[in-house]
């Protein structure tokens, strides 16, 4: 798995550079893994698993923020959650006098929802003006 992971990640590299996902965590977890697995079954790790093993900590959620953005890309209203829940947690942990965690929040409600809902919430008053200009009638 791991020859594997780093021949897709060195495929992006050459073909899309700095564009691909971010497969450098997974990599270092799957060495770490492959280290572990090799030391279960009576073979020495080697000193990069060992030293690889401070990274996989971050990599899986512990230890410093990384300085990089994330990998991969934004294809769904679940991965679009996800990146705010991601960003929200920056701020709160980082920037906690930040006032972009109540922006952001809002906006992960308005996710899913539809244009005219989105300006209902956002400027109530508003509305009238956008089914004046759209010729949208309310119904009683």
């Amino acid at each position: 798995a791991l020859a594997d992971v780093q021949a897709i990640s060195a495929m992006f590299d050459d073909k899309t550079p700095g564009q691909g996902p971010d497969l450098d965590p997974l990599i270092k977890v799957l060495k770490k893994a492959s280290g572990k697995m090799s030391g279960a079954l009576g073979e020495p790790e080697s000193e990069e698993d060992d030293a690889d093993g401070e990274a996989s900590n971050v990599a899986m959620g512990g230890g410093a923020p990384s300085m990089g953005g994330g990998g991969g890309s934004v294809t769904s209203q679940a991965d679009v959650q996800n990146t705010l829940d991601r960003i929200i947690g920056y701020y709160e942990r980082y920037e906690p006098s930040s006032p972009l965690p109540l922006l952001l929040l809002r906006a992960k409600k308005l996710v899913g929802a539809d244009f005219l809902t989105i300006v209902k919430d956002m400027a109530p008053h508003g509305i009238e003006n956008v089914n004046l200009i759209g010729g949208i009638e309310e119904d009683d």
